[in-house]
């Protein structure tokens, strides 16, 4: 199954797991002493839960946006000639 996100639930989603690493950082004595911040704490969270369901083929996300914009869009920011 992939699971569709727009930009909001995208956002809404980067809330939850900088929360979730908030939580964890917290609790933890380890990431506290070394300063690991909630952002990166709950980005792996969030990295090894969509490694676990690519891996199995439960779920898999997938973003709204064409790849293909995007680097068009770089290639007009940077002033780089179109490869295509």
């Amino acid at each position: 199954m992939i699971i569709r996100v727009d930009l909001i639930q995208t956002v809404g989603i980067a809330v939850i797991m900088f929360l979730i690493g908030n939580l964890i950082v917290n609790k933890t004595k380890f990431l506290k002493k070394y300063c690991i911040p909630p952002a990166v704490v709950g980005g792996l969270v969030f990295t090894l839960v969509h490694l676990a369901g690519v891996q199995t083929g439960i779920f898999s996300f997938s973003g709204r946006g064409s790849r293909q914009g995007r680097e068009r869009s770089a290639y007009r920011l940077f002033k780089i000639p179109s490869q295509s």
